[in-house]
């Protein structure tokens, strides 16, 4: 028996307009801005984005300089910086089982957006905490 993955419009808007608000001023990122939820997993195959969202998630975890940001990637700096987001990810607590950076190229859509769904869950409970939240 296969199993079958849906994504429904409402998360992939959901997730998209989560992208927008927290990277809309970084200035690696400025000309592609806003993303339209249609276009998020064509906007992360180069693996900048998924990289700034994990440093927003948990700041200082991938160094600025160890992205390859020049435009444009060929594909083993993009694929670069697929395996630095998949690493980082891991590192910061998502499961990354399965995730490898060609079905990222794929736009398997389940799994990159069960990657970014990772890394927003970790950024809304960074700021929960028993000071901020007793």
């Amino acid at each position: 028996m296969e199993a079958h993955h849906t994504v429904t419009e409402s998360e992939k808007q959901a997730f998209t307009d989560h992208v927008n608000t927290v990277l809309k001023d970084d200035i690696d990122l400025g000309k592609r801005f806003p993303i339209d939820h249609k276009d998020i997993f064509t906007a992360v195959i180069d693996g900048i984005i998924l990289c700034k969202l994990i440093n927003n998630a948990a700041p200082g975890t991938i160094s600025e300089l160890a992205i390859n940001k020049k435009t444009p990637l060929n594909i083993f700096e993009e694929n670069e910086n697929l395996n630095l987001a998949i690493s980082s990810a891991r590192s910061i607590g998502c499961v990354v089982i399965n995730i490898q950076p060609q079905l990222i190229r794929e736009k398997k859509e389940h799994l990159v957006l069960g990657l970014i769904w990772q890394i927003i869950r970790i950024y809304i409970f960074r700021h929960i905490n028993i000071r901020s939240v007793p």
